[in-house]
């Protein structure tokens, strides 16, 4: 079955589902007179640090419930995007450094251990520098929030451009209970979750202990060893303990750890241009009878790989947190104390990503870090709240990488040079050790002034210290005559370097309630993102630049610079038609000083700042309650500009500047929708009804910031994702009292087929290489509480 004529079967399925819906909800309404009872549901969000109702808070802020999180089967931050259209977020390379988060455009685009996001990912209110795991596998989460524009006025550190709050369950005090949810889907995974709730004491101690274990099989297919890649299996835990000896303190410590084991990280290889290095590891593989280094790929078709060895993952996350709070005057003092530890291995990758055994390494990443925040809500008196605030953060890595000859390294470094030796096999020719530390300190303080029953005046800031080191030393001297050495690959010079910033960044917002359902506001803010040291081998240039090679070679600045955002909203929010039906709505523009733009430029990493930038757009998101049993979401985000500026040293330093300049955003499409609607309908007092249908569209996007849009002979566009259509479906039973509910699913139903983050081939020009986005899943999902 053809794509198009495939999507509209589906199309037209999900519209007969709806029209059945409705007309069930006809029916119903003349049979009740037309009444609809049901309302939206008051939204309770802690943007600001404190609990308030969604509509009068002057940020606008995206939110899932752990219900709404079940329901959708977001069980990871890839599926953002249900959430809201205004967030991406793409999973690549080692786990590590491969997440890519945005919101409008801005955030982490590329790959690099040292770049810390433009979105602050805070889970259980603790800042997580390595967001991976955090963003992996979600585990007994009350709620997901995410907050649009910079937030500096109330977070410690890195939301420059939003922030996403990840909350625990936390344990009650009074009752017995317990929840859990088991699911099969298509590629031989499954999935359980398990949650007990136990008061020790009543109204003083209780516990809550959370399970997870899970199986991915994988869907791309290695056409040279037969088996699929990207299959993982691993468990979470979680325990949080709540503790309160007076109405006036709680604590509530929270131990969690996380492991993952398996393969990564699979590429669907391509070509469109036949260049001399291919044809070199095609050559050589041939010779052997294996298949070409890499496969055409041409959009929509079956994702395959023929990659010798893609990594033998191993991936490990743990930490405690201590979450403390008094009543202290007119004001609630919070202290968040949090500890944590990030391991992640990929052992055994080809640096070439060939059939061919040329060049094989081992990445290995660590991470500690301490970090303490205080936080004080203070009313002031009746018209004035305050919140003060202080950050502390400690972070310390570790980043290290063997890399050796592979039988095949001495056939293609002649083939390549004619250099006839100096590449024997099994020989180490670089064991990397690159350490970096990352200390943050802030004070950040937000004011709120009613200034009448209609005005509202809120302002802040926040002070910064950051202090960045970064160093690099190859632990063993190159053998003499290296091949690769010949070649200006290895070795780059070693480095030990600094960087500090000072900044202050603030904001202030003016609101209008026009009622009690309806609010306007506008807001001027200043983002702040520090610079660093990257912490890579090639971070200060090459062979060529590496002076114990030879005199006059100067090695290469390895630091960046610090980003800052200068952010307009006009925004409001709306409640109408009797409490149906919701609509929030922004004008966002945002004007940037030296955007970081990580890239992977075939043989090194580096990251370049953009010394101008900027975007600007429209988001609305819209609510309605149709019937009792029927609700509609609505939600569009439009950006027709999001540019890099044009600088004349980025344009001609590099030709990875080149791909920056005056060049659109990564990953940053000029519309991005989103549509679901969901039916629950009682057959009786006991069991109901349950379907839903939706869609995620996104036009065209750029997904390398190395490298330019590029059309090969096979008629694929390298390094831009064309215009997407996703479809989920489900249909179900629940039981109202219990409260379990068993349903099937798929998602991405029309089984859309696309490269979601592409890189440039590893010394092969003209080759890309993508990881490809999820296929159609589907499956079954039983889910209860007792």
């Amino acid at each position: 079955m053809n794509k198009p004529y495939e999507f509209r079967i589906l199309a037209m399925a999900s519209t007969a589902m709806v029209l059945a819906m409705s007309s069930v909800q006809s029916a119903e309404a003349q049979e009740d007179g037309g009444d609809v009872s049901r309302k939206l549901d008051t939204v309770t969000v802690t943007a600001q640090r404190r609990e308030e109702s969604l509509q009068e808070v002057p940020i606008q802020v995206s939110v899932a419930t752990a219900e709404v999180l079940a329901d959708k089967n977001i069980d990871n931050g890839t599926r953002f995007n249900v959430i809201s259209p205004s967030i991406q977020l793409r999973s690549a390379d080692e786990p590590a450094a491969g997440v890519r988060l945005l919101i409008r455009g801005l955030g982490t685009t590329g790959p690099s251990v040292s770049l810390e996001g433009g979105v602050g990912v805070f889970v259980d209110g603790v800042y997580r520098s390595r967001n991976g795991a955090a963003l992996s596998n979600f585990l007994d989460y009350e709620s997901v929030q995410i907050l649009k524009g910079p937030q500096s006025t109330l977070f410690g550190k890195n939301t420059s451009a939003g922030a996403v709050l990840l909350t625990s369950t936390m344990p009650n005090l009074s009752d017995t209970a317990g929840s859990y949810e088991m699911r099969l889907s298509n590629f031989d995974s499954r999935m359980f979750k398990g949650a007990v709730n136990l008061p020790l004491i009543e109204d003083k101690l209780a516990v809550r202990t959370a399970l997870m274990g899970f199986n991915n099989g994988g869907f791309v297919e290695n056409v040279l060893t037969g088996r699929t890649e990207d299959q993982t299996e691993g468990w979470a835990a979680k325990v949080s303990v709540l503790f309160e000896p007076s109405d006036t303190v709680s604590f509530n410590l929270i131990a969690d750890w996380s492991d993952t084991t398996g393969d990564c990280c699979a590429r669907a290889v391509y070509t469109n241009t036949d260049g001399g290095v291919t044809r070199i590891l095609d050559a050589i593989g041939a010779a052997q009878g294996l298949p070409n280094t890499t496969l055409e790929y041409i959009n929509g078709g079956e994702f395959r790989t023929a990659v010798r060895n893609n990594g033998d993952l191993a991936l490990r996350d743990k930490g405690l947190t201590l979450r403390s709070e008094f009543e202290l005057g007119a004001g609630n003092l919070t202290s968040i104390t949090a500890y944590r530890e990030w391991f992640s291995r990929n052992r055994n990758e080809q640096a070439l990503f060939s059939t061919v055994d040329v060049l094989a390494f081992s990445p290995q990443f660590q991470s500690e870090q301490f970090s303490q925040e205080l936080l004080y809500d203070v009313q002031i008196s009746d018209s004035i709240d305050a919140i003060f605030g202080a950050f502390y953060s400690d972070e310390d890595m570790l980043r290290e990488r063997t890399l050796f000859n592979g039988a095949d390294a001495q056939a293609f470094i002649t083939a390549l040079t004619t250099i006839p030796s100096g590449a024997t096999p099994g020989t180490v020719i670089q064991k990397e050790y690159i350490p970096g530390t990352a200390k943050s300190m802030s004070v950040f303080t937000n004011w709120t002034f009613d200034l009448t029953d209609k005005w509202t005046f809120a302002v802040g800031g926040r002070l910064s210290k950051e202090e960045k080191t970064g160093a690099y030393d190859n632990l063993i001297d190159p053998p003499a005559g290296s091949a690769w050495t010949l070649i200006n690959v290895f070795p780059a010079p070693a480095f030990s370097d600094s960087y500090e910033e000072d900044a202050f960044s603030g904001a202030a917002s003016l609101s209008y309630h026009l009622s009690r359902d309806a609010t306007m506001f506008g807001k001027l803010s200043r983002g702040f993102k520090a610079g660093g040291v990257i912490l890579d081998s090639t971070a200060a240039g090459s062979p060529a630049t590496n002076p114990e090679l030879g005199a006059g070679r100067v090695p290469l600045d390895p630091t960046y610079r610090s980003e800052f955002v200068n952010a307009y909203e006009l925004g409001g929010k709306f409640v109408y038609w009797d409490g149906r039906a919701s609509t929030n709505l922004s004008f966002f523009y945002n004007d940037i000083e030296d955007l970081q733009v990580p890239q992977f430029l075939g043989a090194a990493f580096s990251i370049v700042n953009s010394p101008s930038a900027e975007d600007y757009g429209i988001e609305v998101e819209n609510n309605f309650v149709l019937s009792d049993y029927l609700t509609l979401n609505l939600a569009a985000t439009y950006i027709p500009h999001a540019e890099y500026g044009y600088d004349a040293d980025l344009e001609t330093a590099t030709s990875a500047g080149a791909a920056v300049s005056g060049e659109r955003f990564l990953l940053t499409p000029e519309w991005a929708s989103t549509a679901t609607l969901d039916y629950e309908r009682p057959f009786n007092d006991q069991i109901a009804f349950i379907a839903s249908a939706g869609y995620q569209y996104t036009s065209e996007q750029r997904t390398n910031s190395g490298a330019l849009p590029t059309q090969g002979s096979t008629g694929y566009v390298a390094n831009q994702q064309p215009d997407t259509w996703l479809v989920d479906l489900s249909v179900g039973l629940k039981q109202l009292e219990q409260g379990w509910s068993f349903n099937a699913y798929c998602n991405n139903c029309t089984d859309e087929r696309y490269v979601g983050a592409e890189f440039g081939a590893t010394f092969q020009t003209g080759s890309f290489m993508g990881f490809p986005a999820a296929p159609r899943t589907w499956g079954v999902a039983l889910r209860g509480k007792f």
